[in-house]
């Protein structure tokens, strides 16, 4: 609704069609969060059978659930027993260990879902959008975010943050803050000029 209002699209005016955007049955079980614009051409055309990669989706399916059901999964059990039975008597060595099955079995839930359920649409010849990339790879905590439930970051930066930064309030505050504290604290505390932040070009516009 906030991007046909704002004019990004026409709106889709017939029920059916916008009934199967908002109740495509992988992104309602698991996300990521796809944006109308992207979906709905692939969702509406026509997909014949020999196009669909099927041994591809079918792979990424088994690979997600073994993410899924062989990792994470199994996991939870050890995991509960390491920190329901917390003391100070317990050794450090074996909470850093808990810390980082927690780690891995948080990432083997929250990503083989995603590719289980993205396979599943893919079945059908409809993509989605990309939602990790190897964030246990980030080089800082800005890159783990860009790279961990990418569509929800995008979906937070766009409907959010931006329209936030761009009040009248907020970019009064990031001109004060820029006389008084400097340029760059003037651009990080309110964020007074979006359209320099990484991705927001096109959007911002």
């Amino acid at each position: 609704m906030v991007d046909a209002y704002n004019g990004r699209f026409e709106p889709q005016r017939n029920f059916l069609k916008h009934l199967l955007f908002v109740s495509w049955f992988p992104q309602v079980i698991q996300g990521p969060i796809n944006r109308y614009e992207q979906l709905s051409p692939q969702l509406l055309e026509y997909h014949e059978a020999r196009s669909v990669r099927y041994d591809r989706a079918i792979l990424r399916f088994c690979y997600g659930a073994l993410k899924k059901i062989a990792i994470a999964d199994m996991l939870v059990g050890v995991i509960e027993a390491i920190f329901s039975n917390v003391t100070p008597d317990i050794p450090g060595s074996v909470v850093v260990f808990g810390i980082l099955l927690y780690s891995a079995q948080q990432y083997g839930d929250f990503s083989g879902g995603i590719d289980m359920v993205e396979a599943a649409s893919s079945l059908f010849g409809v993509g989605m959008a990309e939602n990790f990339r190897r964030p246990y790879f980030s080089v800082s905590l800005a890159d783990f975010w860009r790279r961990w439930h990418i569509t929800l970051g995008t979906w937070m930066r766009d409907y959010v943050f931006f329209p936030f930064a761009l009040t009248k309030p907020m970019q009064r505050l990031g001109k004060w803050a820029d006389e008084r504290l400097g340029e760059h604290l003037g651009r990080t505390l309110p964020a007074r000029s979006p359209t320099t932040w990484p991705g927001a070009s096109t959007t911002a516009s």
